[in-house]
């Protein structure tokens, strides 16, 4: 349910950002973040992207499939190499927690990636 919601949540931050880029005298364009556009679709744009990112990292921790690392006491990730392994225990992650694994480390991760 988490990740149905952020996704909504993410569609709907387009649309406010969009919004909040006019009035804040972004030009009111149709052109796309891959058309060039600068805009205030393309920044809607932008920011969903970013939320997107941190939403598909999210999901890589939340799923059944993910297993538990004992040593660290937390969540591990699905896709540690190009391959599902087989697991043996079942480990849920809440994305609340303020720790690692959720929604705002997923965030800060992202970001950290996108400006190297």
């Amino acid at each position: 349910m988490a990740l149905n919601t952020f996704s909504d949540l993410a569609a709907e931050a387009m649309e406010n950002c969009k919004s909040a880029a006019l009035v804040a005298g972004f030009a009111k364009d149709s052109e796309s973040l891959d058309m060039g556009g600068t805009g205030a679709f393309a920044y809607g744009q932008a920011v969903n992207i970013y939320l997107s990112l941190a939403l598909s990292r999210l999901t890589d921790i939340c799923n059944a499939l993910c297993r538990w690392e004992s040593s660290k006491t937390q969540v591990r990730n699905l896709f540690g190499r190009q391959a599902i392994p087989m697991i043996w225990d079942f480990a849920e992650n809440n994305v609340f927690a303020q720790a690692a694994g959720d929604y705002q480390a997923c965030l800060c991760k992202t970001r950290r990636r996108a400006t190297r």
